[in-house]
């Protein structure tokens, strides 16, 4: 269970740990809105062995001036062209990786950054295909024109996010941590499929692996930029984890069954031992969480 679910709404890191205990779960992943305060408690939560920790979600601990409700995964971009602000991702990545080590975890889930052409069609696009389908006209031009675009513009940010992957990998040579890549949300976000792969190619090391998403998957999906199983299929050999939560159309991290994702589909094609992790935002309920539960043991029977 990650503590998206309660970590900007809990006073301290132990609340945080005995609320997601309570719902029958022995083992988080620490996501990004931990403080470092926060850190401290379930830093000694794991050492009493009250609870174990699979993962964490750079960056965390917040950075100084940064709110559990503001805080975020993607605020820093190692795919940055700013030298400075490249360099910056890197070591707050590194500060995460550190306490990634002190809680036993084993993976390190990381937003690698973006391309230069942003988020102006976004909302446009989920309104068009809201109103006039996937397929539509006017939905398939906009569509091909964001896809042009990216693919003129992506290759220095992929550089760029190589150039700090290694840093980051050559910096943490001896934990023996799984650096992952995440895919995205938003289609000019960085990696696509294609592009995990020219990413394990440049940097051929098991210690870097795919994290997948079933929620941001979805979303590309609906707004027909690519479909969900085979995005998985391309990257099952390289897949060490997945967040797991529900989408209905572009609203994502709900509990599972409460939302149009096919569970029984998608987790047939995931690797047998990644990490899965139940990623939910603070708005899901106790009840549709158990609920949640007993939907994906039913879809992993079957």
């Amino acid at each position: 269970m990650s503590t998206s679910w309660n970590a900007a709404a809990a006073a301290t890191g132990r609340q945080i740990v005995e609320e997601i205990k309570a719902l029958g779960f022995d083992t988080i992943e620490v996501d990004y809105r931990i403080t470092a305060e926060a850190a401290t408690d379930i830093i000694l939560a794991v050492k009493r062995g009250e609870i174990n920790v699979s993962s964490v979600h750079n960056f965390t601990p917040l950075a100084p001036g940064e709110k559990p409700s503001s805080g975020g995964g993607h605020k820093l971009q190692l795919t940055s062209l700013d030298e400075a602000e490249r360099q910056r991702a890197v070591d707050l990545t590194l500060v995460s990786a550190e306490f990634a080590q002190q809680l036993g975890a084993r993976a390190l889930i990381l937003h690698l950054g973006e391309t230069g052409l942003g988020r102006g069609y976004v909302k446009e696009l989920a309104e068009i295909v809201r109103t006039q389908g996937v397929d539509s006209a006017e939905a398939v031009a906009l569509r091909q024109r964001v896809i042009e675009a990216r693919a003129q513009q992506a290759a220095p940010y992929i550089d760029a996010g190589v150039h700090s992957l290694l840093d980051i990998l050559g910096m943490t040579r001896n934990s023996g941590l799984i650096v992952c890549l995440e895919n995205r949300y938003h289609y000019h976000q960085i990696p696509l499929p294609d592009e995990v792969l020219e990413i394990m190619r440049r940097i051929p090391t098991p210690r870097l692996k795919y994290w997948h998403d079933l929620g941001h998957a979805h979303v590309l999906e609906v707004l027909g930029f690519q479909p969900h199983l085979p995005v998985l299929r391309l990257l099952k050999d390289h897949t060490y984890g997945m967040h797991i939560h529900d989408s209905v159309f572009t609203s994502d991290h709900k509990a599972p069954g409460t939302g149009e994702i096919d569970f029984a589909a998608v987790l047939a094609e995931a690797p047998a031992g990644a990490l899965k992790v139940l990623e939910l935002a603070p708005s899901v309920t106790r009840e549709e969480i158990a609920a949640g539960i007993k939907v994906l043991e039913m879809a992993m029977a079957r």
